[in-house]
């Protein structure tokens, strides 16, 4: 006899001998019920003959349930020692960070990025620490039925010179090569990898093959000593080291202070959106910059890609923690992802006036009804 389970816990059970309805349990004792744990419930458990489930089923799959399944008492009786797990639980959003593979260099830094620190090696003679990687897909299944299959996915692994760096751009991976990677980039529920990895600080970047792809992921990693994990991110903040110098400009019936960089020339030829450069004060007395928002717009069109919104802003003096990226990319990109001149415009006074670094003035535009 074999007891197997439905993972989704409902009525989809066997129907068959030894079913929950079967005439068969009447010849089986109430002893022997009880001590197999018999539940005649649509709990999703069922009982087959050993026959009858060789010739339904066509695929096994033996899984290990995880360095935390056995107590202390348990590893001492066969000689182990408990790895050490952590996990981290996010999401691929298209326009955010749903970037894809390093194929796609100008995306693939807008990826979620998880720092880890592995720091004493392993007790061998390598030096070297044994990481144990997995990224799992979330409810792919259960999104079967709106037409939707497994997404093709893995990850890379890239050592942190600066341990304490933020979140890594387009620059550094243009620069630098991964230490390791995934097997392979697979649409299967879960990839998994071991690598062998120097003491240090690294990156870990989960992705799908191709960017826009939304999906919810798991990240486990397993050490064979204590690790430090978390997702790299930094605090909203003006940069301490940059002055974010403003000029006044008029907007459609208002008057307020806007971020120098962000209003340097526009592509073409003006500020935009009904907006007028009125005069520059004393304390941004120096010739302007070259535009931040005509330099990451690359093709001249007077829109940037949601993935170029994060540099942009950093290159005008802004940090921006990854929960505030996400809520601006939604706030100010349109359905396919952009952000328009006047728009970058609003949102750098939305963010000057959020942190405080500057007096915003609200007046009449007279020139206006």
């Amino acid at each position: 006899m074999v007891r197997c389970r439905n993972p989704w816990g409902n009525e989809s059970e066997w129907k068959g001998a030894f079913s929950d309805e079967s005439e068969r349990w009447k010849y089986i004792t109430d002893s022997d019920k009880e001590e197999i744990g018999l539940t005649q419930e649509d709990d999703g458990e069922f009982w087959m003959t050993f026959g009858d489930w060789q010739s339904n089923f066509q695929k096994l799959e033996i899984c290990n349930l995880g360095p935390d399944s056995l107590d202390d008492d348990e590893l001492v009786k066969i000689g182990k020692k408990r790895w050490e797990a952590t996990s981290e639980v996010g999401e691929w959003i298209p326009n955010v960070n749903a970037g894809g593979c390093r194929n796609y260099l100008q995306t693939f830094f807008t990826n979620p990025q998880y720092r880890v620190t592995v720091t004493d090696p392993d007790e061998d003679e390598d030096d070297l620490c044994t990481i144990l990687v997995g990224v799992l897909q979330k409810d792919r299944r259960k999104k079967r039925k709106e037409g939707l299959d497994m997404l093709t996915i893995g990850y890379v692994i890239y050592k942190l010179k600066d341990p304490d760096c933020g979140p890594l751009d387009v620059d550094f991976f243009k620069y630098n090569a991964s230490v390791a990677k995934s097997p392979s980039f697979i649409n299967l529920r879960e990839v998994c990898g071991r690598h062998m990895l120097q003491p240090g600080t690294y990156c870990i970047i989960p992705s799908t093959f191709e960017p826009h792809n939304k999906g919810e992921y798991l990240l486990r990693i397993f050490t064979e000593k204590a690790n430090v994990t978390h997702e790299i991110d930094e605090e909203t903040a003006i940069q301490e080291d940059q002055d974010v110098k403003c000029y006044n400009v008029i907007l459609p019936g208002t008057k307020q202070m806007l971020p120098q960089g962000a209003l340097s020339s526009h592509p073409h030829g003006g500020i935009g959106g009904g907006m007028q450069r009125t005069h520059m004060p004393s304390a941004a007395s120096a010739p302007p910059p070259q535009g931040v928002f005509k330099e990451f717009d690359k093709d001249s069109s007077g829109r940037l890609s949601s993935y170029e919104l994060r540099s942009a802003l950093h290159a005008s003096g802004f940090k921006l923690s990854n929960r505030t990226f996400s809520t601006l990319v939604m706030r100010f990109s349109n359905k396919a992802g952009e952000i328009e001149f006047s728009d970058f415009m609003l949102c750098a006074i939305k963010l000057k006036t959020m942190l405080g670094a500057t007096n915003v003035a609200v007046t009449a535009d007279p020139s206006r009804p």
